[in-house]
């Protein structure tokens, strides 16, 4: 029974994270990109694009955005109440 429990114990259930930072310039993202990688798994790794110019332009693309954003609600809802 001892061992079970201390099996139990040393199991480590990884957690996934996802973060947006904003990094004052490609220096320092370079840094960055060697700590995280150098400390953990990364699983996906991208730089964003700064799309607020296109957002400010182009309808289409503030509708795209919108709809991704619905999507995303409704994708976190559904696994909140199915997990």
């Amino acid at each position: 029974m001892k061992a079970k429990i201390l099996n139990e114990l040393n199991k480590t259930k990884m957690i996934k994270i996802n973060i947006t930072l904003e990094l004052e310039d490609e220096h320092k993202v370079y840094w960055f990109e060697q700590y995280i990688k150098d400390q953990h798994t990364v699983l996906d790794y991208r730089i964003l694009p700064d799309t607020s110019d296109l957002y400010e332009r182009d309808d289409t693309f503030k509708r795209l955005c919108k709809a991704v954003k619905d999507a995303q609600l409704i994708k976190d809802r559904y696994i909140n109440e199915n997990r």
